[in-house]
């Protein structure tokens, strides 16, 4: 597990602009010298007249060779209330399905500088993820005058991902070793012998994983001359599940060997070389492939952070206009990672290893 921030579980609906501060501050954490990145929410204020509501209905639509087409909408509500038109509310919800087709190819050549030089490990992919996210968010904000005001904030989002029936990682490895290469190779065709080393690999995965994220925050601005006065108090908690064993799925590698295979894009896609087999056992029978071990990723991960911060800002009208500005913050961050990933390997009807019925074809 890392901290990286996982930007495909976030939701944008309620995000209004986002702030990009390339040198920080000294009122910011020391956590990030690289600069940091701050999305405000929206607020009713923000905008002019009462009350706003709206909303969208779409379909995305994946004009590669998938051609899917999956839902998504949008409801935003904002108004502003009171007597003194002091009192906003802005809320909304979004949801949105879209797939991530993840097709490609993997080529990789011996570790020298010949030319020509060989192919010696393709591995073509076949994958398509759909995921889904779901959130939405509601801030309300408050003024007792020009001069003070309050807020709170909440924002909920998850998404989800590899859960649906259609989904699975699907790759195709062949790969030998330098014994295994027929003289008279290019650098867009090369020759497998059939030997033990020359291996054709079935990689199958299926890793569905779902994500929750939730914020709270409250806070407060107040003016007085040339000071100003802020603080603010935040809760997120941030939930991360892998749980192959739940859905009874996992990543299994099947292989096969002494196949004789010839690889070749003289004519096509120098990133898709067309695959040809010349001797041995069929590597398009999944029958024929010896069954791998089934690996199933059981992960839950929990994050929590608590922070709170009140900064006094002094403004000085001078010949040349500066603001001295102190404060303090107070952050503390519990993290809980638990994992239980599991692994099978496939014994045949007859329970035991090596008897020769660990075939595939049933599982077809």
């Amino acid at each position: 597990e890392n901290r990286n921030f996982e930007f495909d579980g976030l939701t944008a609906d309620h995000v209004e602009s986002v702030e990009v501060i390339k040198a920080p501050t000294p009122d910011m954490g020391a956590d990030s010298i690289g600069g940091t990145v701050n999305m405000k929410t929206k607020s009713a204020f923000n905008y002019s007249g009462g009350r706003r509501v709206s909303a969208s209905l779409g379909i995305a639509r994946d004009g590669s060779k998938r051609h899917t087409m999956l839902p998504g909408g949008n409801f935003y509500y904002s108004e502003v209330f009171g007597r003194d038109r002091n009192i906003g509310m802005s809320f909304n919800l979004g949801y949105s399905e879209h797939n991530v087709p993840r097709d490609g190819s993997q080529i990789t050549y011996p570790t020298n500088t010949n030319r020509p030089n060989y192919m010696q490990l393709v591995r073509l992919f076949d994958q398509l993820n759909t995921r889904v996210r779901f959130g939405g968010g509601l801030k309300l904000d408050y003024k007792l005058n020009e001069q003070t005001s309050f807020y709170a904030n909440s924002l909920f989002t998850a998404s989800n991902e590899q859960k649906e029936n259609d989904f699975m990682g699907r790759r195709v490895v062949v790969q030998t070793n330098a014994a295994g290469i027929t003289p008279g190779y290019t650098d867009d065709r090369v020759q497998y012998r059939a030997t033990n080393n020359t291996i054709a690999t079935q990689e199958l995965t299926k890793s569905p994983k779902s994500h929750q994220a939730f914020f709270w925050a409250t806070g407060f601005k107040h003016r007085l001359d040339s000071w100003l006065f802020e603080g603010e108090a935040t809760l997120s908690r941030d939930l991360q599940d892998y749980d192959a064993a739940k859905h009874k799925v996992g990543a299994m590698n099947n292989q096969l060997r002494n196949i004789g295979i010839i690889l070749d894009r003289t004519n096509g896609d120098r990133s898709f070389p067309t695959i040809t087999q010349v001797s041995g056992p069929d590597m398009w029978d999944v029958a024929n492939y010896t069954a791998g071990v089934l690996t199933q990723r059981v992960s839950a991960a929990s994050d929590q952070v608590w922070s709170g911060q009140a900064n006094i800002t002094k403004d000085f009208d001078t010949e040349f206009p500066f603001s001295l500005k102190f404060g303090g913050k107070y952050n503390t961050q519990f993290r809980r990672i638990s994992r239980g990933d599991r692994s099978y390997a496939y014994l045949g009807p007859d329970g035991v290893a090596a008897s020769g019925d660990e075939g595939l074809l049933r599982f077809l």
